[in-house]
């Protein structure tokens, strides 16, 4: 179950849940002399008789397995506003940011202009208005402490007293792909979501042979027979360059692969130095990993020459690959017979 359905899950479980208020015997008084009824939530805060719409929505957090450095818990609206903000995840309604099931929303239902009141987004959706003869946007909320309980709540979607959201960050563990390519090789990327910014996308450029010929062949065995270069560039949302947060899955796939040997994979940093790519072969795929991107080439080489009959041949072994004595020999044509032991 992914975190937003587990959220609205532990939500829903708990409608119609009251407070002990001022028609039963467990409350207190407080300074301005009102009453405040117990709630498990509060107690589960460790603040019993605290409002406890925000306690309400951090219980549903905890309960749904979201850890607290993925998206913080609070009791005071806005102490929590103030904590998404410094971590870039609250966005103010004047932002545009469209809300989506499982973010907090937040409401100022007074002249202070502070969050004073959050819930979780359960929805948004178009209703029918019958007085201006057309469709709205409608935003459904589950709140604590609304009307005494837990309960549904509809709101137009731009009503005044919303403020804010708290945006909850896609699972990181959910995977996130690219793909991009040029006339001659074709790029596949997946990576968890968290290796990446949202907005984030991916650019392949071809690379002249030219421009690395020389630090490729000097960087593998045999001699180099053809090649492929692209430069693989990520970019964040505002079009700065950047390089994923962890190692990211590769997958390099010739257009027409210029030789029927397997290559071998090299990567030419920003500063012109190449080294080796562990790489693995499935059928025309080629696969790696990565985590620093510039240039990267499939390199086509020829390990071994030889003559028969006058003819010249040429024998690869795949990039990164094992070779038998017995079927080297057979490819090459050379006869042999195995040794019999008296």
């Amino acid at each position: 179950m992914k975190s937003i359905d587990k959220i609205l899950h532990v939500m829903s479980r708990k409608m119609r849940y009251m407070d002990r208020d001022i028609n039963t015997f467990d409350y207190i008084v407080n300074e301005e002399g009102g009453r405040k009824g117990y709630t498990m939530y509060g107690d589960w805060y460790g603040i019993p008789y605290g409002d406890w719409n925000a306690m309400f929505v951090s219980f549903c957090l905890s309960y749904a397995g979201i850890p607290v450095h993925y998206m913080p818990q609070e009791s005071v609206c806005g102490r929590w506003v103030d904590v998404l903000d410094q971590m870039e995840m609250y966005a103010d309604v004047s932002s545009g940011y469209e809300p989506k099931p499982g973010d907090l929303v937040f409401f100022c239902r007074d002249d202070s202009g502070e969050a004073r009141h959050v819930g979780i987004v359960n929805g948004v959706f178009e209703a029918w208005d019958a007085d201006i003869e057309e469709y709205v946007q409608k935003l459904e909320t589950i709140e604590g402490s609304s009307s005494g309980c837990v309960q549904y709540v509809t709101y137009d979607r731009y009503d005044p007293s919303i403020l804010g959201f708290g945006m909850l960050p896609v699972n990181p563990d959910l995977k996130v792909e690219f793909d991009g390519g040029t006339e001659d090789v074709d790029v596949h990327v997946s990576a968890r979501r968290a290796a990446f910014p949202n907005g984030a996308y991916m650019e392949v450029t071809p690379v002249s042979r030219d421009d690395v010929y020389d630090v490729v062949n000097e960087t593998v065995s045999g001699d180099v027979q053809d090649m492929l270069a692209v430069d693989i560039t990520f970019y964040d949302a505002d079009g700065n360059e950047i390089e994923p947060a962890e190692p990211i899955s590769v997958v390099m796939t010739p257009v027409s692969a210029p030789v029927d040997t397997a290559p071998v994979v090299v990567h030419v940093d920003d500063e012109g130095e190449a080294n080796l790519v562990y790489a693995e072969q499935d059928g025309d795929d080629t696969a790696f990993e990565a985590d620093a991107f510039s240039v990267y080439v499939l390199t086509y080489t020829v390990d071994f020459h030889y003559e028969v009959d006058g003819e010249l041949y040429e024998y690869s072994i795949p990039g990164g690959g094992v070779e038998t004595v017995s079927h080297m020999l057979e490819t090459l044509g050379i006869v042999y017979k195995p040794c019999q032991i008296l």
